[in-house]
């Protein structure tokens, strides 16, 4: 828990940063990312059934929700560590830029993968096709070449 918690008085054993807004904030993100987590895992088991329309629901159902579960995980520690190096202002800086920076690169890698598959939007599927090709080319094995020779 970020800030430990108060070992007297009248609130022994509650967070000693209860009233400070980023740790609230950062139990918001925690709480929905923990939920979210969950859901995906009961998704993805569903997906185990061997049904292909119980497979394609779950994992459209999954997708959403993991981009949902990585973006606050992220939110969450970003909150959670500059609500403890708040006191030091570089450092809370180098935090929030570096939380920020990771939560960009989770959303742009992950939202072609989200929209290429779940929306029901034909404008939003063209756009999301092209950065979803360049993340299929980016993830192929430069092997493959080698193995024709």
């Amino acid at each position: 828990m970020p800030g430990g918690y108060n070992n007297s008085g009248p609130h022994e054993g509650m967070a000693t940063f209860l009233t400070k807004y980023m740790f609230q904030a950062f139990v918001i993100f925690d709480t929905i990312a923990m939920y979210s987590a969950i859901l995906v895992a009961v998704c993805l088991i569903w997906a185990q059934l061997g049904d292909l329309n119980l497979v394609h629901t779950a994992l459209r159902f999954a997708l959403p929700l993991l981009a949902i579960a990585l973006t606050t995980l992220s939110l969450a520690f970003m909150t959670g560590v500059y609500a403890v190096v708040i006191n030091l202002h570089w450092l809370a800086y180098v935090v929030l830029i570096l939380g920020i920076l990771s939560i960009f690169t989770v959303l742009v890698v992950f939202t072609p993968l989200v929209f290429e598959t779940t929306s029901r939007f034909r404008i939003v599927r063209y756009i999301t096709y092209y950065p979803f090709c360049m993340e299929v080319l980016a993830s192929q094995s430069h092997n493959d070449d080698q193995e024709e020779d």
